[in-house]
C-alpha cells in the first residue's frame, strides 16, 4: 500500500473500515473495526502527512525507540464571529515524537505486533488524566511515529532537583502525595487488564498546574498551598479527628503526573489472562517472577519464543537504564551461575511461571522507594539485583541499613516500602491497599512531633504510625 503503484487502495480501504466502523458500532461491537483502521494506519505512508512537523531535536534514546521533540503545524479553525482569522491560519504546538526505525533486514525483529499494542493502549485512554496524551500516529518513509503532547519533565528529573529528603516530615508527605497520583494512575490501568511492565520514576511524567512557574514547580515547599486531603481519602472513623488534621497540613505538588512510555505494556482480555513469558522492563525495578524468566528453566530464557535469539539477546544487552547501565544479558549470566537448588527455590516462592499484574506491584515499590529517597534502588548494581530479589531470605525484601538511611530512617517509609517488595506474588498488597497504606503514612508523617504546630496528642500519633506499618521487618 506504501507503493506508488497501489496508492489509489488507500482511500477505497479508508472509506471501506469506515464503514465497517459505523456497521460495528451499531451492533454493539468496535474493536475488530478500530483494529483494522488502526493497522491501515500502520501499513500505509499515504495516511499520514509528516510534513506538518518541524524543528526536530533529538531528545532521548530509548528502548524502544528514539525520542524528538518538535513543532507540529494544525490549520486553526476560526468560530464565525471572527472573520480577521483567516481558514488558512495556521497554529503550532510543541509535541513530542517516538521514533521507531522499520527492521533493515528480515532477520530484525519485527516490532509492529508491539507498536499496535502500544497504540491500543494509548488510544484507550485518549482524554482520561493520568495517562500521557497520543495526538496522532502514522508510518513515514524510515519509521513509525507516535505523535504525543509534551510534557514538562519525568518524575525522576523533578526528584533530583529537589534538596529536602524524607527526614523532613513536609518533603516526604509531599513525596507520598506525588505517589498517591502514580497508584490511581497504575488503578486505571489495572481495571482494564492492562500491564505496564516497566514502572519507574523516568517513565513517569509531570504537567505543572496552570499558572505554575518553574520556582514553584522545582520548589514546591517553598509555595506550595496545603490542604484537600489527596482527593477522597477514605479513614477510618475512629481516626477522623487525626486525618482531618494532617490532611489541612499535607503539602500538595504543584503538578499532575501521568505514566508513560507503554512499549512494554500489554492490553489482556481479563485480569486472569494478563500474564508474559517474555522478559520485559528495566532490569533493576523487576519482580522476581519476572528475573526467574531469564533462568534456563524459565519459559522463554529471557527471548523470545519466535525469532532470532542471538540477536534479541543483543538487542537486550544493548538496553540502558535510567541509571545508564546496560540491562538484560548481566542477570542472565547471574541465574546460569547460580545453584540449581537456588534456581528452584526462587521459582517455587514465585509461584508462576510469568509475570501479570503483580509484577506491576512490585515495580511500584521500587518506584516508592526511588521517589522517597531520590536513589535508584539497588544503586544500579545488576549483580545484586538477582540473588538479593530472587534469592534472598525471607517473605520481602529487607532494605539494608544504606537504604533505611536514604529513607530518613523512618519506620513508617520503611514498612510502606517493604510491604510493597513481597517475593511472592500472590502475596503482594492490591493498588487499593497500597493506596490505603500511603495515605496512613503521610498521616503519621504529619502527626509525628514537630511536622505541624499543635498537631494534636502522643497517643493520635502512635496510632496514626501503627496504622502505617502493615509489616515487621526481620
Amino acid at each position: 500500500m506504501s507503493n506508488g503503484a497501489g496508492a489509489g487502495l488507500l482511500p477505497r480501504l479508508a472509506s471501506k473500515s469506515k464503514g465497517r466502523a459505523a456497521s460495528s458500532a451499531s451492533a454493539g461491537g468496535t474493536a475488530k473495526a478500530s483494529g483494522v483502521a488502526r493497522l491501515l494506519r500502520l501499513l500505509a505512508r499515504g495516511a499520514f502527512d509528516d510534513t506538518r512537523f518541524s524543528e526536530l531535536k533529538h531528545h532521548a534514546r530509548g528502548a524502544t525507540g528514539d525520542i524528538y521533540r518538535a513543532r507540529m503545524t494544525e490549520p486553526m479553525v476560526a468560530p464565525s464571529p471572527t472573520p480577521s482569522i483567516s481558514a488558512s491560519s495556521q497554529q503550532q504546538q510543541q509535541i513530542v515524537i517516538k521514533s521507531v526505525s522499520l527492521a533493515s533486514s528480515a532477520y530484525d525483529r519485527c516490532v509492529l505486533p508491539d507498536l499496535f499494542g502500544e497504540i491500543l493502549i494509548l488510544e484507550r485512554f485518549k482524554g482520561c488524566p493520568g495517562i500521557c496524551q497520543m495526538i496522532d500516529y502514522g508510518l513515514t518513509p524510515e519509521a513509525y511515529w507516535i505523535v504525543m503532547k509534551r510534557y514538562r519533565c519525568s518524575l525522576a528529573e523533578w526528584r533530583t532537583r529537589q534538596v529536602a529528603g524524607p527526614i523532613d516530615a513536609r518533603a516526604a508527605a509531599l513525596y507520598l502525595a506525588v505517589l498517591l497520583q502514580v497508584v490511581r494512575a497504575l488503578q486505571l490501568l489495572s481495571r482494564d487488564a492492562i500491564v505496564h511492565f516497566d514502572l519507574k520514576c523516568s517513565n513517569v511524567l509531570i504537567e505543572p498546574h496552570d499558572g505554575v512557574r518553574d520556582g514553584q514547580l522545582w520548589n514546591p515547599l517553598g509555595w506550595t498551598a496545603t490542604g484537600g486531603g489527596g482527593g477522597g481519602d477514605q479513614v477510618d472513623s475512629g481516626a477522623a479527628a487525626a486525618t482531618a488534621t494532617a490532611a489541612a497540613a499535607a503539602p500538595q505538588p504543584p503538578f499532575d503526573t501521568v505514566l508513560a512510555d507503554f512499549g512494554e505494556a500489554r492490553s489482556y482480555r481479563s485480569e486472569a489472562e494478563a500474564f508474559t513469558v517474555r522478559n520485559r522492563g528495566t532490569e533493576v525495578y523487576k519482580s522476581p517472577e519476572m528475573l526467574m524468566l531469564n533462568s534456563p528453566a524459565g519459559a522463554t530464557s529471557g527471548t523470545f519464543s519466535r525469532g532470532w535469539p542471538s540477536r534479541v539477546s543483543a538487542l537486550g544487552a544493548n538496553r540502558v537504564s535510567a541509571s545508564g547501565a546496560k540491562a538484560g544479558q548481566p542477570e542472565a549470566s547471574s541465574l546460569s551461575a547460580a545453584p540449581a537448588a537456588a534456581v528452584a527455590k526462587a521459582r517455587a516462592r514465585c509461584a508462576s511461571d510469568s509475570a501479570g499484574l503483580a509484577s506491576d506491584v512490585w515495580s511500584l515499590g521500587c518506584l516508592s522507594y526511588e521517589l522517597l529517597s531520590g536513589r535508584v534502588l539497588f544503586g544500579g548494581d545488576y549483580a545484586s539485583v538477582t540473588h538479593r530479589v530472587a534469592f534472598g531470605e525471607g517473605p520481602f525484601l529487607a532494605l539494608n541499613e544504606s537504604e533505611v538511611e536514604s529513607l530518613g530512617g523512618r519506620p513508617e517509609l520503611v514498612a510502606l516500602v517493604e510491604g510493597v517488595l513481597m517475593r511472592n506474588p500472590r502475596a503482594r498488597p492490591s493498588l487499593t491497599e497500597i493506596e490505603a497504606r500511603v495515605i496512613r503514612a503521610r498521616d503519621a508523617l504529619l502527626l509525628s512531633p514537630g511536622a505541624v504546630a499543635g498537631s494534636g496528642s502522643g497517643a493520635a500519633t502512635a496510632a496514626a504510625a501503627a496504622a502505617a506499618a502493615p509489616t515487621t521487618r526481620a
